[in-house]
């Protein structure tokens, strides 16, 4: 994952979503890993709609305010075309938080033994 990061700023969605599978295998039995997890989630999710660059989700405020910038009308139907069924897209861009989430979670596995 690291050579991915020093590559560019995007990487594989696949490859990815891999990783956060086997690391949350892991968080059964290392719970301390567990916010280091977050840098994936969002890199995961950066792709879909109404989410800002550091890959959190808009609140319905900021989503109107966006909206109304654009000059689009603000009513129940504008959110019908952002379907949650969309595919994801191959590359996706990582967000700022991932390169040091994986740093932490390279040096917590790291040691020889790990700590009970």
């Amino acid at each position: 994952m690291q050579e991915s990061i020093a590559a560019g700023t995007e990487m594989e969605h696949k490859i990815l979503e891999s990783y956060l599978g086997f690391l949350i295998y892991l968080c059964c039995t290392y719970d301390a890993i567990n916010p280091y997890l977050k840098g994936i989630h969002l890199t995961l999710d950066s792709w879909r709609p109404w989410r800002k660059d550091d890959g959190w989700k808009m609140t319905l405020s900021e989503i109107r305010a966006a909206l109304q910038e654009k000059g689009i009308e603000v009513g129940s139907d504008c959110f019908g075309a952002f379907s949650s069924q969309a595919k994801a897209p191959k590359q996706v861009k990582w967000v700022e938080r991932l390169p040091s989430d994986v740093e932490a979670l390279w040096e917590l596995f790291s040691i020889e033994k790990p700590p009970r």
